[in-house]
């Protein structure tokens, strides 16, 4: 994680810089992606998300799943794993 942080009440921004692990240059190989949590107002209930800096990946449907189960944990896991399938294939 690189880096979290509440933009409002019901807003959680996190930011993961993504990188193959082996990689020399890490500019090529590095990407940060943004993932904005909207959660419905004075619950734990999530709402909404927004993902930026995914490359070529479609994830809507699968990331409408998660919110409609509120699995914040099982969410970012998909996204980064399939960012980090990604970069492994360039």
């Amino acid at each position: 994680m690189q880096s979290c942080r509440s933009v409002s009440e019901n807003e959680l921004e996190l930011s993961y810089a993504i990188g193959l692990p082996n990689s020399s240059e890490k500019t090529k190989n590095h990407r940060v992606v943004t993932i904005t949590l909207l959660f419905l107002p004075n619950t734990r209930q999530l709402a909404d998300v927004r993902i930026e800096g995914l490359e070529k990946a479609d994830v809507s449907n699968a990331v409408d799943s998660y919110v409609q189960a509120n699995d914040v944990p099982g969410l970012i896991w998909y996204v980064l794993s399939r960012e980090r399938q990604t970069l492994a294939s360039r």
